[in-house]
């Protein structure tokens, strides 16, 4: 068992800590945050109706999700905050069973609490515990389907006696319904949930285990046969019943495919840079567990230390050679969340180059240059170990062996996903739900041996560790809460344009303000991938002549006013005061700008231009035309 006081007291240091970062990030926002936009209106259309009603963005199932969204909406009000605080219990139990995997993986306590440490105050976990993204709802699920299979493992192993075979039986169940649940969340839980009694059975078959029955044998490969049977049936008819949804969005991966084999045969280096990303980017985020590692880390024989240190030379060339730019150049290797500049997820229209960075280029490089060495240095000594010490891979915990056959069959599915047309390629968020299991890895490989670490090399290890924690803590802490400023910012001054009397299908205010216009208007986003109903999706004509952030997406918004971070000469100014927001990571000063595409609209101070277009409403004034792009473009 792992509940004992030292673990009772670190899993109420882990939860407590996380919960105190998820408040400093003061998650107030009555406007969509990235994707939540489409989310939350979900949860609220569930929880007014009792139906679940896509709106033309999602193309994950939500649906527990939604279920879980509604429920918090009818409770605490039908708020963006309220349906987005949501996740915020889902982030501490993910916390918890990170804890609990690893310690079930004899990982010992200080070192388990650091490694959900490093998973719960990641710069990659805090903004999707504040957040309505599917990410939270996906990784809690995530994880504790690999924990109940971890525990059915474990009681398979411990015995024949009636009460570990209840406990199997109990636990498969356990797995199957949680993988079922999370499945209808984002699909790729049914993978896991798939996996999961395929190597249960495996790793009983490979034990050998002599006192086992063969009628003890029958019922386990029985109960997981059932599982699996259970887990493929919920896909197929989940899938299903999704693909008949009206505005729900169907990767079209019938041409992703042919696509992927295509590009694989001209320039097959393209999988092997995509998978050098996905490393390097997880190592970033588990940076914090990797002074843990005391036998890759500190504690290497002299003989590991030279073949180390040349394999790691060799793989930085391998991956100079198929990138043609050096690695450390790179970051951040994959889009969408952890960059330099903070947590940045494309709000308000701005040239992320003129984005203030947080971290200088020398900064970067040299996390760079750190993260690409300690990757080799990683993974070099991990095959090391692996190849002179058969029992590592015999005794590898099953919660590690789970997350190691799902990475590689999620790592192909990545270099499907981008090849699919309009699915915006592959994120970092994407890797959220297999992070436990790569701080796991570090975590057992490094403490791995016969040989235990020094009492110099431990405390060493724990001291960087948690500085590493507490620094990435911070960043994650401070960067969220500026996100969330700017959110408000854009509210701000979008309502006030509202209140003056500008109708919001007049105003550019960002992606998830512009959505929840168009779906205002429609009721649904205006994506080519809709087939449900066939009728649905409209050729775009307004956008053409305009710098509308996915303009396509939402042809109602016309966008006489912009709000923009990034003051253009490309757009008219117009008399309307920026709005300030004070950075809480650097105390820099940004400013909100209203901008306007309306040629006559420059100088205008608000009164008059709701007066103007008041009068071309009434046709007592001509009609209000906007600057065509080329026109814009050849601008003084």
């Amino acid at each position: 068992m792992w509940i004992s006081r030292p673990d009772l007291r670190n899993t109420l240091i882990a939860v407590c800590l996380v919960l105190v970062a998820c408040l400093l990030t003061e998650p107030y926002a009555e406007i969509g945050v990235n994707d939540d936009w489409s989310y939350v209106q979900s949860s609220r259309d569930l929880a007014a109706t009792g139906k679940i009603l896509y709106n033309g963005w999602a193309a994950a199932m939500l649906g527990a999700q939604l279920y879980w969204g509604a429920l918090f909406a009818l409770v605490f009000g039908d708020s963006y905050t309220a349906v987005r605080l949501s996740c915020v219990p889902l982030a501490l139990i993910s916390v918890f069973l990170c804890y609990a995997t690893f310690r079930r993986s004899n990982i010992e306590p200080t070192s388990a609490l650091l490694g959900s440490l490093t998973m719960g105050l990641s710069p990659m976990f805090l903004p999707h515990a504040v957040t309505f993204m599917s990410e939270m709802p996906c990784t809690v699920l995530f994880l504790a389907t690999v924990y109940a299979f971890a525990r059915a493992d474990g009681a398979r192993a411990a015995g024949d006696d009636p009460a570990n075979r209840r406990a199997y039986l109990i636990w498969i169940g356990i797995a199957t319904v949680l993988g079922v649940i999370g499945g209808t969340v984002r699909q790729i839980n049914w993978i896991l949930a798939a996996l999961g009694p395929v190597l249960v059975v495996v790793r009983a078959r490979r034990s050998g285990a002599a006192a086992t029955t063969r009628a003890v044998q029958n019922q386990s490969l029985a109960a997981c046969t059932l599982a699996l049977v259970t887990i493929l049936l919920s896909t197929a008819l989940g899938n299903a019943w999704f693909a008949r949804q009206p505005y729900a969005v169907l990767e079209q991966v019938d041409v992703a495919l042919p696509e992927f084999f295509t590009r694989v045969f001209n320039n097959w280096g393209f999988v092997g840079d995509l998978s050098y990303e996905v490393a390097y980017t997880l190592i970033v985020l588990a940076l914090p567990a990797v002074p843990l590692a005391h036998r890759l880390i500190w504690n290497m024989t002299p003989r590991q230390r030279v073949l180390g240190s040349v394999a790691a030379g060799v793989f930085i060339l391998i991956q100079w050679y198929l990138k043609q730019t050096p690695p450390y150049q790179r970051f951040p290797w994959m889009d969408s969340t952890v960059a330099p500049w903070g947590i940045w997820w494309g709000l308000i229209q701005e040239q992320i180059t003129k984005r203030p960075r947080h971290f200088p280029v020398p900064w970067s490089t040299a996390l760079s240059v750190l993260v690409v060495v300690v990757t080799s240095l990683v993974a070099a000594n991990a095959a090391y170990i692996s190849a002179t010490r058969k029992t590592v891979l015999r005794e590898m915990p099953f919660a590690l062996l789970l997350n190691a056959v799902f990475m590689a069959v999620y790592l192909p599915l990545l270099w499907v996903k981008t090849c699919v047309p309009l699915s915006f390629g592959v994120f970092d968020r994407y890797l959220l739900p297999v992070l436990p299991g790569v701080i796991l890895g570090l975590l057992y490989f490094g403490q791995h041996g016969d040989e235990k670490p020094t009492r110099f090399a431990s405390r060493m290890g724990y001291a960087i560790s948690g500085l590493f924690v507490s620094a990435w803590g911070y960043f994650a802490v401070m960067t969220t809460s500026d996100l969330f400023l700017e959110y408000n910012a854009a509210r701000i001054v979008a309502g006030r344009l509202e209140k003056a009397g500008i109708d919001r299908t007049l105003i550019n205010g960002g992606m998830s303000y512009n959505a929840a216009t168009q779906i205002a208007i429609t009721g649904h986003y205006n994506d080519p991938r809709i087939k449900n109903p066939p009728d649905s999706y409209r050729e775009p004509r307004q956008y053409r002549d305009q710098q509308i952030r996915f303009g396509e997406y939402t042809p109602d918004v016309k966008g006489y006013l912009y709000l923009t971070f990034d003051r253009s000469s490309s757009w008219y100014d117009v008399e309307i005061a920026p709005f300030v927001v004070q950075s809480r990571f650097s105390n820099r000063r940004r400013y909100l700008y209203v901008q306007s595409s309306v040629p006559e609209f420059e100088g205008m101070t608000l009164d008059e231009i709701v007066e103007r277009i008041a009068k071309a409403k009434n046709k007592t004034a001509p009609e209000i035309k906007l600057l065509p792009g080329s026109a814009r473009e050849q601008r003084p």
